[in-house]
């Protein structure tokens, strides 16, 4: 009986929650979380323990755009990993914050929109357009038992060059966080050292002091929901997805309906989320996909004070209800409990 309340709970609250996804118009932003999954393909070593090595490839992927013009409108040398505007991954751009750059032509501070795209105007190559990072082919994974790297390779695999997001792996929650500051470790000298972590890099970040200058572009998560699927034999494919960590509060639709994170609702909702939802493998899914999906509604509810009291007053306020008369049920139950 108590596995059937929980169960039945799960399924109101998912209803409730994909009756918010369809109210809520679609954004055309240039950058999502589809467009900012990093994808990967190559041989690893599997460990045995559930942990891989290796160093790996970036592939093309998928880049998810309404108008973008690409790499190669922007630069005029050939795009040396596509000639068409579609491929590569995007920066998830913390929409709060600002982006640094620094380069031979000065320096700027950009505030990025709500469209989680950091824009450098005028800058060593004229104006960046989508996708952030269209040179896809120049990047690769190193994953370890403890930690990864994202680096950019200039085109020769394991040397170890700039790496602009690097951080801790843990493999357990499958998540890397974003943790480092970013290092320029061979192959040539960056033009201004130290500058990127003077201006706002470190943790929660894409930030790198480069041979041509130096960005710093503040994430909207703090690190990656990590994914490795077989290919057969030592190949895998990997995907980055920009996610926020497990038990970091993530409740971002609930957030920008109530104007905080601290509201005793949205405790009942992290509880329910910890103690049922990540328990079970279809319910992590439904996590993991909340916070694929829900950061750009967040952002749109944020914007308007009377869409936030209707999502507050018609959908959150509900779930919180059904999570709070049924807690006495979940709150103390175990797996394996089916009575």
């Amino acid at each position: 009986m108590k596995a059937k309340i929980v169960h039945l709970t799960v399924a109101l609250m998912l209803a409730l929650s994909l009756s918010l996804m369809m109210a809520v118009p679609a954004m055309a932003y240039n950058n999502n979380v589809e467009s900012a999954t990093i994808h990967f393909q190559g041989a690893l070593t599997d460990n045995g323990d559930g942990t891989y090595a290796g160093t790996i490839a970036a592939t093309k992927g998928t880049y998810w755009a309404v108008g973008g013009t690409g790499y190669a409108s922007r630069d005029p040398s050939p795009n040396p990993c596509d000639p068409a505007p579609e491929g590569g991954f995007d920066v998830y751009a913390n929409a709060s914050g600002n982006a640094y750059f620094h380069d031979i032509g000065g320096t700027q501070t950009i505030p990025v929109g709500s469209d989680h795209d950091a824009i450098e105007a005028g800058g060593p190559w004229g104006t960046y357009y989508d996708p952030d990072t269209a040179d896809w082919c120049n990047y690769e994974l190193e994953l370890t038992s403890t930690h990864w790297y994202l680096r950019y390779n200039g085109g020769t695999l394991g040397n170890g060059n700039p790496t602009p997001m690097s951080g801790n792996m843990n493999w357990s929650t499958m998540y890397a966080s974003e943790d480092d500051t970013g290092h320029y470790k061979t192959g040539g000298s960056p033009l201004y050292p130290g500058d990127a972590a003077a201006n706002g890099g470190g943790a929660q970040a894409w930030d790198m002091d480069w041979s041509w200058g130096s960005e710093v572009i503040p994430l909207q998560l703090s690190g990656f929901a990590v994914q490795v699927t077989t290919l057969g034999g030592d190949q895998y494919d990997v995907t980055l997805t920009p996610a926020a960590a497990p038990g970091e509060g993530g409740c971002f639709i609930a957030t920008a309906a109530y104007g905080t994170s601290s509201a005793a609702e949205i405790n009942v909702l992290r509880a329910f989320r910890d103690e049922v939802l990540l328990e079970s493998t279809v319910g992590s899914q439904l996590v993991e996909w909340y916070y694929q999906t829900s950061p750009p509604v967040a952002d749109f509810i944020s914007e308007n004070s009377l869409l936030r009291t209707i999502v507050r007053e018609l959908v959150i306020d509900p779930m919180v209800s059904v999570a709070t008369f049924t807690q006495g049920i979940w709150g103390g139950i175990t797996e394996g409990t089916e009575d």
